[in-house]
């Protein structure tokens, strides 16, 4: 599959890279329409059946990693260390409004040491003030 991804470049953003390698997770939304994936510490999707051009949905100097998904595919939990701690994230896919979860270094890891799997209980992403609008 080719994906297409914005330029990182301030003076031309319309300059499209071709990448084939660089990528550093991957996560694909539960109702298996998008691919979400981190190249460059900035998150993008892109359509999982056509590949094409990616969707840019984080654009920071700090690396935005640990992936996951909303139950509904709307929208993205990570952490970044954007605001000098590790801190989890959340981002719509459509309006790429963020939003701020924690204040609070990086969650521990569950018992059975899967860490993304708990992300959502662990901060309260599931909870209707975050998923309203």
């Amino acid at each position: 599959m080719t994906i297409y991804a914005p330029s990182d470049e301030q003076q031309n953003r319309q300059q499209r890279l071709t990448l084939t390698s660089g990528a550093t997770e991957f996560a694909l939304s539960p109702d298996g329409k998008q691919i979400a994936f981190v190249v460059r510490g900035d998150i993008f999707v892109i359509n999982a059946d056509r590949g094409g051009e990616a969707k840019r949905l984080t654009d920071h100097p700090y690396r935005d990693f640990d992936l996951d998904w909303s139950p509904d595919s709307r929208k993205i939990a990570f952490i970044s260390e954007r605001d000098g701690n590790r801190e989890v994230y959340l981002v719509d896919v459509q309006t790429k409004e963020l939003k701020r979860l924690t204040n609070t270094p990086t969650p521990k890891a569950a018992p059975n040491g899967r860490r993304r799997a708990t992300m959502w209980r662990f901060c309260g992403a599931l909870s209707d003030d975050n998923f309203a609008g």
